[in-house]
């Protein structure tokens, strides 16, 4: 079934409409369009045909279907930025970085949409490496530290004009 309501609403995003609140009517409509796939939670008999979350299994599926990024164990926490103007660019990013196991935790516009060279800052040496594989998912920018850049997240790219990823 959910399967089915994922197709459907990739297919007619408005459907949702009025049905659910704006925010998850957007996620549920993203995920048909991303091609989510349902899977079924690992669950033990609880008697009298109820069934209980198995916590040790329901642990394992979340390290095995939420990445990390390949240089750290730990969750980097993403902040894009929007500086050339192109409605739609913070998705556009988040669809390259977030598979390699970044966290988008806010997208939105910069202070100036003249920006020309795409920066992407690490509030810590630590996640400097996570600045570099960003960097390298993006294909332009110049990677900096910033410890004042985002008190939100580890990495914070602020999109300039030499990135025209489709």
């Amino acid at each position: 079934v959910l399967d089915g309501l994922l197709a459907a609403t990739a297919a007619r995003p408005r459907v949702l409409a009025g049905a659910l609140p704006r925010d998850a009517a957007r996620i549920v409509t993203s995920a048909g369009v991303g091609g989510a796939r349902a899977i079924d939670l690992p669950v033990v008999e609880a008697g009298s045909g109820l069934v209980r979350a198995e916590a040790e299994a329901v642990a394992a599926l979340a390290r095995e279907r939420f990445a990390r990024t390949a240089r750290t164990a730990e969750p980097v926490r993403l902040v894009v930025l929007n500086g050339n103007g192109i409605p739609g660019i913070g998705e556009r990013v988040a669809r390259k970085l977030v598979p390699a196991g970044f966290r988008l935790v806010s997208s939105q516009n910069a202070s100036t949409f003249d920006v020309k060279e795409t920066l992407i800052a690490a509030t810590d040496e630590r996640f400097l490496d996570e600045a570099r594989l960003a960097r390298e998912l993006l294909g332009v920018g110049r990677v900096a530290l910033d410890p004042q850049s985002s008190r939100v997240a580890e990495v914070t790219v602020i999109v300039g004009r030499d990135f025209r990823a489709a």
